[in-house]
């Protein structure tokens, strides 16, 4: 008899919030299609992006935003569709595929090439909506030469503001501070060009 005790408690575990607001689901996404950049002389290496690093409090399915000070605030009746590193890789790997069309963009889990290459390395140190309806954006770059040279790297902060907190009308700005996170590290990897003459 004592084995069954936890039945009653698992289906009232499975019972809590019946009733309650339905879950809304979002995911980042690329933005419209933009103008592609010109290609750079000469033969292009490709580019692998690495997995993303995001901050502990991001890694979780639920929709948060920051309070005052340090405090955090979980709405469970909003939540992402995806793990937000693996959303962050896939739309800035598809956004430099658009705006550097003369370079291989390969995101994280495609195979390397036999070749040289190089590496993008990205660490996302904040990111979401404040109370206020602010969205913030606060990140790291680092382009890795074939030989382990550092060859290109910046820190970004990018700031849009909303009128509300929640996720229908921040995740919006998140989308296109994160587009305009990608362009601008788009933009740097055009200078640099990616030649192999340029390891």
């Amino acid at each position: 008899m004592r084995r069954g005790w936890w039945l009653p408690f698992l289906v009232l575990l499975e019972c809590t919030g019946c009733g309650s607001t339905p879950t809304q689901y979002f995911v980042l996404q690329t933005q419209e299609a933009r103008l592609p950049t010109s290609p750079a002389p000469g033969v292009s290496l490709p580019i692998a992006l690495r997995h993303v690093i995001i901050p502990t409090e991001l890694d979780r399915r639920s929709y948060i935003f920051y309070g005052n000070g340090s405090t955090l605030s979980i709405d469970q009746s909003e939540q992402w569709g995806a793990p937000m590193d693996r959303m962050i890789q896939s739309v800035i790997a598809a956004d430099l595929a658009s705006d550097l069309p003369e370079r291989h963009v390969l995101a994280p889990g495609d195979p390397l090439p036999q070749g040289p290459h190089e590496t993008l390395a990205i660490t996302i140190r904040h990111f979401g909506a404040d109370a206020g309806g602010r969205a913030r954006l606060s990140a790291d770059w680092t382009l890795i030469g074939p030989l382990g040279a550092t060859k290109a790297e910046d820190s970004v902060t990018l700031i849009r503001q909303g009128s509300s907190s929640d996720a229908q009308s921040t995740v919006p700005l998140m989308n296109d501070a994160l587009a305009d996170f990608a362009k601008r590290i788009a933009a740097e990897l055009s200078k640099s060009g990616g030649t192999p003459s340029k390891l």
